[in-house]
């Protein structure tokens, strides 16, 4: 084998090796970081909110306290320029959550997929979705 081709293999390999790494990382991190929420804590994850014909469906994780009575909600809209992120940011949620907050962690479509304000009609969908459904799952 010529040696110009080794380089691109063994960067193939390593390429390939850091996604899967990344994957079972992530995958055991959340699992750590879901153990740490209260004891009771209901999680609904990728609860449609938005749902679109023609595009992707947009969805939210739900956080939900163990108390009994009605907790606040708050209405965690990831950062990224809208243009990146991702809902699923466990660390904040688990703050939030351990002093009493429910959580409703939403995604929108990136600048990439729709032109700008979309992303913030995206979020205020959410305000028609909730008080029916949220107060429901809450």
């Amino acid at each position: 084998m010529n040696g110009r081709h080794r380089p691109t293999s063994e960067l193939c390999v390593a390429v390939i090796t850091l996604v899967v790494l990344t994957v079972i990382t992530r995958s055991d991190a959340e699992e750590g970081i879901i153990s740490k929420f209260p004891v009771g804590t209901r999680i609904q994850r990728d609860v449609v909110y938005v749902r679109r014909e023609n595009d992707r469906d947009l969805k939210l994780d739900l956080y939900v306290p163990p108390r009994r009575s009605p907790r606040p909600l708050v209405i965690w809209i990831h950062g990224g320029a809208w243009k990146m992120g991702d809902k699923s940011s466990f660390v904040h949620m688990l703050f939030l959550v351990e002093h009493g907050y429910a959580v409703a962690s939403l995604d929108y479509r990136f600048s990439n997929e729709a032109q700008f304000p979309a992303q913030l009609d995206d979020c205020k969908s959410l305000i028609f979705f909730g008080p029916a459904d949220l107060r429901a799952r809450n």
